[in-house]
């Protein structure tokens, strides 16, 4: 199906990555997990979630801009960079 991991960069900061295999992709997998890692980066009391995608992924953008991460500059490996700044949910 794909896969998913978050790792700690700093105090309050998370960066991750993820793939959907091709037989799984446009049914919203992606979007639902990605979800499911903001709750858990927010249980790990972070405020920032980021995450490197290729220029030319534009599904990938296209879902992270969806769920309201922003674009904010370009990597040493010239991938675009987005971040999510969470809010926790009282």
């Amino acid at each position: 199906m794909g896969f998913i991991d978050l790792e700690r960069i700093g105090e309050k900061r998370g960066g991750f990555s993820f793939y959907t295999a091709p037989l799984f992709r446009g049914k919203g997998y992606c979007r639902k997990i990605i979800q499911t890692l903001i709750t858990l980066a927010l249980q790990k009391n972070l405020d920032i979630l980021y995450c490197g995608v290729e220029k030319d992924n534009q599904v990938s953008i296209k879902c992270l801009i969806s769920i309201g991460f922003k674009h904010f500059g370009i990597d040493k490996d010239n991938m675009l960079e987005y971040e999510l700044k969470l809010t926790p949910v009282l």
